[in-house]
């Protein structure tokens, strides 16, 4: 009976939880029951915090299953990895491949300095790019319902770690 439950509710949340909505906030919600048109708001935010917080005990893990064969976790990593920048976030140098050290020692300054200025601009451009794609409406509960399907379930980890299906 579990899988044929979970396969029922994990309907529900592809049924409900449009992804471009996720960022809706309390106050939008609550505007939105106003007007007649909340109930399947406060579905879609039920079915948001369920994912967030799924306790990673293995009677949920039917449901994680069952949100993974119907497409949902791959629908929310779409959203997240849709419009995301292609350079590491310069906050995380580990993530940059080791520069190579210049043999030539004798380079004028004002190229250096060109060079020098070319660099802050790109890092500063990279540094908006990710400001602009965390500020995304979303993308926080994205990283949220993410978080809470892939904990201690390895079968969701390996389908996120799989950026080949993207």
């Amino acid at each position: 009976g579990q899988v044929s439950q979970s396969r029922e509710l994990a309907s529900y949340f592809v049924q409900y939880v449009n992804v471009e909505s996720i960022g809706i906030s309390e106050g939008a919600l609550n505007s939105q029951s106003d007007s007649g048109g909340g109930n399947d708001s406060i579905l879609m935010n039920t079915f948001v915090e369920t994912a967030i917080n799924l306790p990673p005990v293995s009677v949920c893990d039917n449901l994680r299953n069952e949100l993974m064969k119907n497409g949902f976790v791959q629908k929310v990593r779409s959203f997240l990895t849709n419009d995301a920048p292609t350079r590491p976030p310069s906050w995380s140098p580990a993530l940059y491949p080791k520069k190579s050290v210049s043999s030539k020692t004798s380079k004028r300054a004002s190229s250096q300095r060109k060079k020098a200025s070319s660099e802050e601009g790109e890092e500063v451009q990279n540094k908006e790019e990710w400001r602009r794609y965390f500020d995304r409406p979303g993308s926080s509960q994205a990283f949220k319902i993410l978080t809470g399907l892939c904990s201690k379930h390895t079968p969701t980890q390996l389908l996120l770690s799989d950026i080949t299906n993207d």
